[in-house]
């Protein structure tokens, strides 16, 4: 049995299969829906198209081909993922989570891999220090927050990324700088120095 869905999770959920499995094609990001959501395939199939069309108009997804049933492929952008790292650093309301957005770039440009490895160990560790320093005042009660993807993604688009080029995915090389340039002035070095080196030790060679 179907059940009530809102567009937010349902553009949550096909930005997220197409980041960690994309390139896909439209038929199977409709079954993605019907599996996740439980809706009929045939509400799903418009929601996909409508959802779609959408994220085309701000150059968030590319065709990129035909799948053997006929049906269209298409993928992810670089200029998706920056908005999408954007929304975390600026809004603290991801579209994507981190760990999402680090994996997208990872398997499109193995190159680029250093810096997401790095980014990963950062915010695992930020995420550490923050639970420690709420453990110490309390945890505040957060806000319920309503808003619309689309619309904050036009939003960051518009204003943060609209004279940036972000053709290819090299040119995120420049997203990831900034955000780990960021995260180093966010905190004292010395305050968490000691827990980065022991997390790199783990790392594969990669980025040692």
């Amino acid at each position: 049995m179907s059940r009530r869905v809102s567009e937010n999770d349902k553009i949550e959920l096909i930005l997220r299969e197409l980041a960690l499995k994309g390139p896909l094609a439209l038929n199977q990001l409709t079954n993605s829906l019907v599996k996740e959501f439980g809706m009929k395939p045939i509400t799903a199939r418009s929601a996909v198209s409508r959802i779609v069309k959408s994220l085309r108009m701000g150059f968030f997804i590319k065709e990129v081909g035909i799948g053997p049933k006929g049906s269209t492929v298409i993928d992810i952008t670089p200029r998706c993922v920056a908005v999408c790292f954007l929304s975390i650093i600026e809004y603290d309301e991801p579209i994507l989570d981190l760990d999402d957005c680090l994996t997208a770039i990872a398997r499109r440009n193995p190159k680029l891999a250093p810096y997401t490895e790095a980014l990963k160990v950062f915010d695992e560790i930020f995420n550490e220090l923050l639970e420690e320093e709420e453990e110490e005042i309390g945890e505040e009660e957060e806000e319920e927050i309503h808003y619309d993807i689309l619309e904050d993604m036009f939003y960051i688009e518009r204003h943060y990324l609209k004279d940036l080029e972000l053709e290819t995915w090299e040119d995120m090389l420049r997203i990831l700088e900034d955000c780990v340039i960021s995260l180093l002035e966010e905190k004292k070095p010395e305050e968490y120095l000691n827990k980065i080196c022991d997390k790199f030790k783990e790392l594969s060679p990669i980025v040692r």
